[in-house]
């Protein structure tokens, strides 16, 4: 009787278990049905939104990030470090987040991108020029990193509001030249370029 009775109650909280799970799945699912059909309200297309972070994913091996919850499931808006607002994506945070490899040029596609913040990082090679057409992306945080080649911001309207971060990555003095005037007057509101690699700083 009392294994009866045990094979009950074992069985009572496995049927429990499963219809918490299956409530929580059919949330979640209900929720991002729910955002997949909303009329759209954003400048950009969410599909374009979507290839250009779903680019970045694959191109700084999004698979080894520290914290990936919800990307690439259909609503951005609950893909960590991904801030939208009105169905546009406003900012991008994934400092510290173990991002290596490269910047792709699709990132460019975010025209409405206020802020983009990959410090603290391992990603190497060129950032793409296409970051300098995010006219409305006015600060960019890229220190700590492995980046030896920087986009020409110099066509950028906002360019007397810019600020840029930059150090300590493996630039060097060609790289930061263009940064700064004839009269050594940076051209943005605020630079930091200290403790290049490239230049033989550690």
């Amino acid at each position: 009787m009392k294994n009866l009775k045990s094979l009950l109650a074992s069985m009572l909280l496995l049927a429990a278990m499963v219809i918490v799970q299956f409530e929580a799945v059919y949330a979640n699912k209900s929720t991002l049905d729910h955002d997949k059909h909303k009329p759209h309200r954003g400048k950009v297309d969410n599909l374009v939104e979507y290839k250009a972070l779903k680019d970045l994913y694959e191109s700084a091996n999004g698979q080894y990030w520290y914290n990936k919850r919800n990307w690439l499931t259909p609503a951005m808006n609950y893909w960590s470090g991904v801030n939208v607002v009105f169905d546009d994506v406003k900012g991008l945070n994934l400092t510290n987040n173990n991002l290596s490899g490269t910047v792709p040029a699709s990132i460019g596609n975010l025209t409405e991108l206020e802020y983009l913040y990959l410090s603290r990082n391992r990603l190497s090679g060129n950032l793409p020029q296409e970051l300098a057409s995010l006219v409305n992306c006015i600060r960019f945080n890229f220190s700590d990193n492995r980046l030896i080649g920087l986009p020409d911001f110099s066509q950028h309207p906002m360019l007397s509001r810019l600020i840029l971060d930059v150090e300590r990555n493996c630039l060097d003095f060609g790289d930061l030249e263009p940064l700064f005037t004839h009269y050594g007057r940076s051209k943005f509101k605020f630079v930091n370029y200290r403790h290049q690699a490239g230049i033989g700083e550690e």
